[in-house]
């Protein structure tokens, strides 16, 4: 759980961060998802700089079977099914699924954004390879939607450091709600929580070895699309389905 001290630094600065946030089992099983999905696209031909601006989402990249319905994306069993199949070793005693909507969304998430019902919105690990030019100009993840109405639901962005985070392998720099400047220094297994209004960008690795870094969103309403009410990208209620 996060303390009241995270919770009053998100709503006065607009981000806060958790050391040791992953215990060993979670950190290593997203780290293996992040090399699993990298060298997916790789041995595809794929440059992850090039083609994909470092951005691998688990869900678009191909290394899945194609899906025929979109059903996965407002269903939590169905999501959770799928999303466990990209690592799951016998010995692991969690998943992927459960991390995500149990831990980030219906705990830190659920905290953050200050009431018990979130969406799980959109997820990506950000791998940048070795001295890659590859970096985001300033913004605030708000500004990527398109429709007014999806940037008035709060959102909260949980970026996750799978390796150790510095200057010089492609860090986040942030301008708080105070307008002060902070550049990002964290040891792996830290969340960066951050609110979609906060101003940030991210720099190059300049480094001999690969960065990795998973990112998943969460808002207080489904992000719709009209007039079909199809999700912008995911639509998830964090809480489990009902049993019929």
């Amino acid at each position: 759980m996060l303390t009241e001290s995270h919770l009053t630094e998100f709503r006065t600065k607009g981000y806060t961060i958790l050391e040791n946030a992953l215990d060993k089992e979670e950190l290593e099983l997203l780290y293996q998802e992040s090399n699993i999905l990298s060298n997916h696209l790789m041995s595809e031909g794929y440059d992850l700089t090039k083609d994909l601006g470092c951005i691998i989402e688990p869900w678009t990249c191909g290394y899945l079977d194609p899906l025929e319905t979109n059903e996965y994306k407002m269903d939590r069993d169905r999501y959770s099914r799928i999303r466990n199949e990209i690592y799951w070793p016998n010995t692991c005693t969690t998943t992927a699924s459960r991390i995500i909507l149990d831990k980030y969304g219906r705990t830190w998430a659920a905290q953050l954004l200050e009431q018990t019902n979130v969406y799980l919105l959109n997820e990506q690990f950000i791998v940048k390879p070795p001295l890659t030019r590859s970096s985001f100009e300033w913004h605030r993840d708000s500004d990527y939607y398109k429709e007014q109405s999806h940037r008035e639901i709060p959102s909260v962005a949980c970026w996750t450091a799978l390796d150790e985070v510095t200057e010089e392998n492609g860090t986040i720099q942030i301008i708080d709600f105070l307008g002060l400047s902070t550049t990002i220094r964290v040891p792996s297994s830290t969340v960066v929580f951050m609110s979609d209004k906060l101003l940030h960008k991210s720099t190059n690795n300049t480094t001999l070895k690969f960065r990795r870094v998973y990112m998943v969103q969460f808002s207080t309403a489904p992000l719709l699309i009209m007039p079909d009410h199809q999700p912008l990208a995911l639509a998830i209620h964090t809480a489990p389905n009902r049993t019929k």
